[in-house]
């Protein structure tokens, strides 16, 4: 896999993060957001079977499609093709939506949190999971008067 840092455009030298931009195209990974497996995901009338669906083809295809820095769960936001992708799938879930608009607007079905994965990725934990919020953002409380 060949890694490179973005000489032009707006981006150009910014290196917050000890890492370039890099790909490994993968073309068995993009077939996963065909239009039959949009069109799957499409045919689910509730939020969290749906969701389920175009988390795993058409979003976890565009990651998986790029493969290096997009394959990162915590820094693909860095791949300026993230935000393409993402505006896709927006796209998509609006169209979802769009489908049965009363019922499917205000739909949600779980737990409106991070999976486990991700914040053990992050090194984060479970919001309200043992101490104050800005103790485990190492925030000091201020003094009340």
């Amino acid at each position: 896999m060949d890694a490179y840092c973005v000489v032009l455009a707006p981006i150009y030298d910014e290196r917050s993060n000890e890492f370039c931009l890099s790909c490994d195209l993968s073309q068995s990974s993009f077939s996963t957001e065909s239009a039959s497996n949009v069109e799957t995901c499409f045919g689910y009338a509730n939020y969290t079977d749906a969701r389920q669906c175009y988390n795993g083809n058409p979003h976890g295809g565009g990651h998986g499609g790029v493969g290096g820095l997009m394959l990162d769960p915590i820094d693909s936001c860095n791949d300026p093709l993230f935000f393409l992708h993402h505006a896709y799938l927006d796209k998509l879930w609006w169209e979802w939506q769009m489908a049965d608009l009363p019922r499917r607007l205000y739909d949600m079905g779980g737990n409106n949190t991070a999976s486990q994965y991700i914040l053990d990725q992050a090194g984060l934990s479970q919001p309200g999971g043992g101490g104050m919020f800005w103790i485990m953002m190492g925030i000091r409380e201020r003094s009340r008067r």
